[in-house]
Order: structure tokens, then C-alpha cells, then sequence
């Protein structure tokens, strides 16, 4: 059956009704159609925001895991690090020992070398002979044994570079017969003759020690009037003040 006459109908009630509504109700439906436009955004922009939060948790999570594993790796580093530090110690160690020993046998094995400071030197030398010469003459000179003795006991002699801005002779570096070298320097390494000193030979890190060592005693003198100081071999500073009974290690270098 036709039921566009009812439809027709049922329209023009509607339109009756909303003619026949007072103005107030018809703005409060308006007002309620308009809110429930802005509900349904609100509600869109929700569900906006619920996905996006989901997605930063599950990055933070990613992120999370991601600094578990870093920390783990680092954890692992660090821990590798602390055992190569040790090993590193442990190397340093054992080579500052060896190097103690080096230094200790090169020591040993310059005994027979003697370093003259102050002897000297009338006309210019120009060679080993003739330093050889001249030292044998000067120990002989000063210490009493035949020139023979002491020519015979020295290998080489010669004298250091020269050297404009150092008043006096050229240092002799010499070496020769053990026990004529320890003769001589117990003679002349504390009690110079006429201003010439005879004095040890060292490999460079023994003399950079003991040139510490003499820089300190020189200082604890001046300090300390009246005091007696010396370096012990290799290079240990020995002290007593005035007054006391014996020496005291100051300071080892």
C-alpha cells in the first residue's frame, strides 16, 4: 500500500509541533544538539589521545629495554675496564722493577768509571792520550804512587764537550781498574786536593735522582745550621741535626 499520505502526514505534525513549541525549548534543543556535536569531538579527541598514549608507552617501553641493554653494556665495560686498569698496574709494576734492576746492573757495571771535576787543564788537550797523560801525571802528583801505576790502570780518559758558559776546566770522564777507581774515589770523593773532586758515574735515571737528592740536602743545610747531610747510594738523603747521635733517612729518591 501507498504510505507517502501518512508520511506526509506524521511531517506536518511535526512541523505543527514545532511551530506550536515556545522559543525557549526550541533554543534548549538546539543548545542540547550543539552539545551533543561537541561531546561527540570530545569524546573523537579522546580516543586521539588514548592512541597516542598507547603508542609513547610502548616506545617508552622499547626505550626502556634499549637502556637495560645499554646499562648492561656498560656495566660489562666498566667492569672490563676495572680489570684492565689492574693489569696495566700490575705491567707499570713490574716494569718500574725491571727497570730498578736495569738501572741497578748499569750502576754496577760503571764502578770502574770515576768523573774528575776541577782538574786542570793548562793547555788545550786533543786527545784520549793525552788526557790519559795528564790524569795519571795530576794522581800521581797528588796522591803518591808512581805515574806507571796509575797509567797503567786507565783504559781511556778524555774530557768532556767544551762548554763557553762554564767557568774552569772540562770535566774528565775516565775509566779504568776497579780497585785503583774505588782507591782513588775514597781519597777524593770527600776530600777534593786542590779543588779537584772525584765522583761516581751513574746511568741517566740514577743521576737524576741523586741530582735531586743533593738539590734537597743543599736545601736541609741551609735549614738545619749546624747539621751534617749526605747522599747514601742511590740516592738517599741522610741527616743529623746537632745535637743528635746518628744519621736518619730524610728522604729516599
Amino acid at each position: 500500500m501507498d504510505t507517502s499520505m501518512e508520511e506526509e502526514a506524521t511531517s506536518s505534525k511535526m512541523q505543527r509541533r514545532e511551530e506550536e513549541a515556545p522559543k525557549w525549548a526550541m533554543d534548549l534543543s538546539k543548545e542540547f544538539q550543539e552539545l551533543k556535536l561537541e561531546v561527540r569531538g570530545s569524546v573523537a579527541r579522546v580516543d586521539g589521545l588514548v592512541l597516542k598514549v598507547e603508542e609513547i608507552e610502548l616506545k617508552q617501553e622499547e626505550s626502556n629495554l634499549r637502556v637495560q641493554s645499554v646499562e648492561g653494556e656498560l656495566a660489562s665495560l666498566r667492569a672490563e675496564n676495572a680489570e684492565f686498569r689492574t693489569e696495566i698496574q700490575e705491567i707499570r709494576g713490574e716494569l718500574k722493577e725491571q727497570r730498578g734492576d736495569l738501572n741497578d746492573q748499569i750502576d754496577r757495571g760503571l764502578r770502574d768509571h770515576v768523573h774528575f771535576v776541577g782538574l786542570p787543564e793548562p793547555t788545550r788537550e786533543k786527545s784520549w792520550e793525552e788526557t790519559t797523560a795528564a790524569l795519571a801525571k795530576w794522581l800521581h802528583q797528588n796522591l803518591g804512587k808512581p805515574i806507571a801505576y796509575y797509567d797503567d790502570a786507565i783504559w781511556r780518559a778524555h774530557r768532556g764537550p767544551y762548554d763557553p758558559s762554564r767557568a774552569g776546566p772540562r770535566p774528565i770522564f775516565a775509566q779504568m781498574k776497579y780497585r785503583v777507581a774505588e782507591e782513588i774515589k775514597q781519597k777524593l770523593k770527600f776530600e777534593p786536593k786542590g779543588g779537584v773532586r772525584a765522583k761516581d758515574q751513574f746511568c741517566s735515571d740514577t743521576q737524576n735522582r741523586q741530582n735531586k737528592a743533593l738539590l734537597a740536602r743543599k736545601e736541609w743545610k741551609r735549614e738545619n745550621g749546624g747539621g751534617f747531610a749526605y747522599i747514601a747510594y742511590p740516592a738517599v738523603l741522610k741527616t743529623k741535626k746537632a745535637g743528635e747521635s746518628g744519621y736518619k733517612i730524610e728522604k729516599q729518591f
